[in-house]
């Protein structure tokens, strides 16, 4: 009987790993039971590349089917789109973790990204150490429907 990984938590943080590799590493079915990645301190400023959340054709399998938690704190993101690509590329994810990055030096695209209604199992997300500055910032994140929102060590609670 050949040997199947079972690794189900696999932490990268400062490893420079892209997500070229992560994807390469995807599809030759080396974590087939993955459900956490970290990814934090690895220059992903994009955060998830836009493409990563497109349709897959029938037949095709998504990468990183079963990812439930994905960390990229630490990564220079200053997007909100994250959070879209997020859901669209990951539907089975329910933690999403942006500490310390640059999120909130600009609302533009939050409203927009909070109102969208694409199915989601998100209930958790940590913004910590991030630029928000202003209550409707953290109001428009409500449309997420979230259980647990941390934003703490931020501009407007540090003022």
């Amino acid at each position: 009987q050949p040997f199947v990984c079972k690794v189900r938590t696999l932490v990268l943080n400062s490893s420079m790993v892209s997500w070229a590799d992560l994807l390469s590493l995807d599809a030759m079915g080396l974590f087939p039971h993955l459900e956490h990645l970290h990814l934090a301190q690895n220059g992903l400023q994009e955060g998830i590349p836009a493409d990563l959340g497109n349709e897959v054709a029938a037949g095709e399998r998504r990468p990183l089917p079963g990812l439930r938690s994905l960390v990229l704190d630490g990564n220079g993101i200053s997007d909100w789109t994250v959070l879209r690509r997020a859901i669209s590329a990951f539907p089975a994810l329910e933690a999403l973790h942006l500490n310390n990055n640059l999120l909130g030096e600009s609302l533009d695209g939050l409203r927009e990204v909070a109102a969208d209604q694409t199915p989601r199992r998100l209930t958790a997300l940590f913004l910590n150490e991030n630029k928000l500055a202003s209550w409707s910032g953290i109001g428009a994140l409500t449309g997420y429907a979230l259980l647990e929102l941390k934003v703490q060590r931020i501009p407007l609670t540090d003022g």
